[in-house]
């Protein structure tokens, strides 16, 4: 799809305020088109919900982004709270991997081989009893 195409996609999906909101920069142009266009013609009240929970916190284009991917693949009351409180979903979420982070960290150079030549292993096993 062509930058012009997903320009009119996005006039043409987006409700006036949704609109409005790429116009004044609250939401950039790639987020509106490639994240709250899809999410209006699927869902216009969540994208609604979404644009004014984003107008007291913001998010980046790659918040949106991540935040997006997970909309799509949660449950309808998931979906719910996610629009409803999308700052504190990517804040969780941000908090979840700093988590993950600092365990590997932990365990120090040596966990991180370790794991993975336990991994290879396992799979050279798996292709040579085949």
């Amino acid at each position: 799809m062509s930058w012009v195409q997903r320009r009119l996609v996005l006039l043409g999906a987006l409700s006036q305020d949704l609109v409005q909101a790429v116009r004044s920069g609250g939401i950039s142009s790639w987020a509106g088109s490639r994240i709250v266009a899809p999410l209006a013609r699927a869902n216009s009240e969540h994208a609604s919900q979404l644009l004014a929970s984003m107008a007291s916190d913001h998010l980046s284009t790659r918040e949106l982004q991540a935040w997006f991917s997970h909309y799509q693949a949660a449950q309808h009351t998931q979906r719910q709270r996610m629009v409803e409180h999308p700052r504190l979903f990517i804040d969780s979420l941000n908090e979840r991997q700093s988590q993950s982070i600092a365990k590997d960290l932990r365990g120090g150079p040596e966990r991180r081989w370790l794991l993975s030549w336990v991994t290879c292993k396992h799979c050279c096993n798996a292709h040579t009893d085949a």
